[in-house]
C-alpha cells in the first residue's frame, strides 16, 4: 500500500499540490553498510559491504511511498584521519554497491567537538544525536514538493546516537537487528 498522499492547498491564490509521505531515516554505518575487515572505520572503499537484505528492505519501503533518507556521523574528518574526499568516495562506493540507489538523499556530518580539524573540530547541530541532518532532509524534501509525515516516519540505526536522535525528534527507533529480521521474513 502506497503511503504517499497528494494534498492541494491555496497559496497566493494558486493551487499548490504537495506529496505528504513518511520517511525512513537510516544511519549508514552498521545499518546499511559495514567494514568487511571488521574495523571500526573503513579502510578504503574496498572495505565496504552492504548488510545482507538491506537493499530489498529499503526498496520495499521506497515502493510503499517512503522517502529513504540516509544519515551518517563521520568524525574521522574532524580527527584528521580522513579527508572530506575520502568520506565522499566511501559514500559513493556505498551507493555503487546497490543494484539501484534506494536513497532520496544522504547527509553526512564530519564534525566532532573533540576533533582537531580547524573547521570540523567543533560541535554541530548536524552531528547525531542532534537532528540537523534530519532538519535539512526535511528542507530538501520541501524544495522537491514533498512534506514529511513525521508521525508515520521512523529511524533505523545500530547505536545510541541514532536512538537518541530519534528520541530528540519524537520519532520511533528500530534497531537494525530487528529491521533486518523483517527482510528475512519477506517473500522472495
Amino acid at each position: 500500500m502506497n503511503k504517499t498522499r497528494k494534498v492541494t492547498i491555496k497559496y497566493n491564490g494558486e493551487d499548490l499540490t504537495v506529496n505528504v509521505m513518511p520517511a525512513l531515516i537510516i544511519d549508514l554505518d552498521n545499518a546499511v553498510r559495514r567494514s568487511k575487515s571488521g574495523s571500526e572505520d573503513y579502510n578504503g572503499t574496498d572495505d565496504i559491504e552492504l548488510l545482507p537484505g538491506i537493499e530489498k528492505l529499503l526498496w520495499s519501503y521506497r515502493d510503499m511511498g517512503y522517502l529513504i533518507l540516509g544519515v551518517s556521523n563521520q568524525p574521522s574528518v574532524a580527527f584528521e584521519k580522513k579527508t572530506m574526499d575520502d568520506v565522499d568516495k566511501e559514500t559513493q562506493a556505498t551507493i555503487a554497491l546497490f543494484n539501484k540507489n534506494p536513497f532520496h538523499v544522504i547527509k553526512i556530518c564530519m564534525f566532532h567537538p573533540d576533533g582537531t580539524h580547524p573547521i570540523f573540530g567543533r560541535e554541530s547541530y548536524w552531528r547525531m544525536p542532534n537532528y540537523g541532518m534530519i532538519a535539512t532532509n526535511e528542507q530538501d524534501a520541501m524544495q522537491d514538493g514533498d512534506m514529511i509525515d513525521w508521525k508515520s516516519s521512523f529511524f533505523v540505526g545500530a547505536n545510541h546516537y541514532g536512538a537518541e536522535c530519534a528520541k530528540n525528534v519524537k520519532m520511533s527507533f528500530i534497531d537494525i537487528k530487528d529491521f533486518i529480521k523483517e527482510a528475512a521474513e519477506m517473500p522472495a
